[in-house]
């Protein structure tokens, strides 16, 4: 690509513009004209006042190049004899502006800069929160100082939620611990006073004895068949079991000492009844009876089977 001309100082005539792709061409017809009795050699041309730099690199192709006709030799006539060619003006080279543009546009380019962070500042402060202020707290009491009442309703509706979710969870957690078996009579409130057999009437219970009132639980869980008046018990209350295979009898109490009606559910350990001593009774006592298959049955053996502890025996 040709460079632009320049003309020497102190002269009128221009020098050849010696295109780059043909400087190495130009280097060895210059080093085969000359002599070494060039008055100023520099950097391995004889006649020719170049930069500092031997040669050019690619990219110093818009580099002006300054040489001077005074400087060249007497013999290398046909050199410069060679046609200029047309000066048709770089491509790709502006001329630049003045130092006076140029310091115009650098302010015109900080002023643009400053309004665009100041647009960008002004629209994050109206699209982010505010930050949060710290509110005033009473060292003494602890309250809050101007503080917004908070919402419970959320809260005070899930309570009952919650409160029979935990009544729920207590009465599976306590059906859980509840034996299946036990002793109608709590263990050390009575007196067994009377076995199962014959005495020598037959008598087809044992007998507990303990002050009256004292509360009779059920043996087993189960549904009530009879609850009331009986002969010769005076009241009752037969409880079946929940297979079906067993029933369980108490007797004697008064008419206000049976809890429990016809087709209640009942669980094991559940008060049914308070001790009496109605009907054919010589003194305040839970008569006790155990049927399987409607098959009376020694109630003693029953309860040791089922892991329910027994007084030991001390007669009436």
């Amino acid at each position: 690509m040709p460079v632009r001309p320049r003309y020497a100082s102190g002269s009128e005539d221009v020098t050849t513009l010696i295109p780059f792709d043909e400087f190495n061409a130009y280097e060895l017809e210059l080093s085969q004209a000359t002599t070494t009795t060039s008055p100023r050699p520099r950097s391995g041309h004889p006649s020719v006042d170049l930069p500092s730099r031997d040669l050019p690199t690619r990219n110093e192709i818009t580099q002006d190049i300054l040489i001077a006709e005074s400087d060249f030799d007497d013999e290398i006539p046909a050199i410069l004899s060679r046609p200029r060619p047309p000066r048709t003006g770089s491509k790709h080279r502006l001329q630049a502006p003045p130092s006076g543009l140029r310091g115009r546009a650098a302010m015109v380019a900080i002023a643009a800069g400053a309004a665009v962070a100041a647009g960008a500042g002004l629209g994050h402060s109206q699209h982010s929160s505010p930050s949060p202020k710290t509110a005033a707290v009473d060292p003494q009491t602890g309250d809050v100082a101007n503080a917004a009442p908070s919402d419970t309703s959320n809260y005070l509706a899930g309570l009952p939620v919650g409160e029979r979710f935990a009544d729920e969870r207590q009465a599976a957690e306590d059906a859980g611990k509840l034996p299946m078996y036990v002793s109608p009579v709590a263990q050390g409130q009575y007196k067994f006073t009377s076995l199962y057999g014959f005495r020598p009437e037959a008598h087809w219970g044992m007998d507990m004895a303990a002050p009256i009132g004292t509360p009779i639980h059920a043996a087993q869980d189960g549904i009530v068949e009879e609850a009331g008046a009986a002969e010769g018990f005076g009241d009752w209350i037969v409880i079946k079991s929940l297979d079906g295979t067993t029933q369980t009898v108490y007797g004697h109490m008064y008419d206000n000492g049976v809890l429990v009606h016809k087709g209640q559910q009942v669980t094991a350990g559940q008060v049914i009844g308070l001790v009496g001593s109605n009907g054919q009774s010589s003194g305040a006592h839970c008569h006790f009876e155990v049927w399987i298959h409607g098959v009376k049955t020694d109630p003693t053996a029953w309860l040791t089977q089922h892991g329910v502890q027994v007084n030991p025996y001390i007669g009436g």
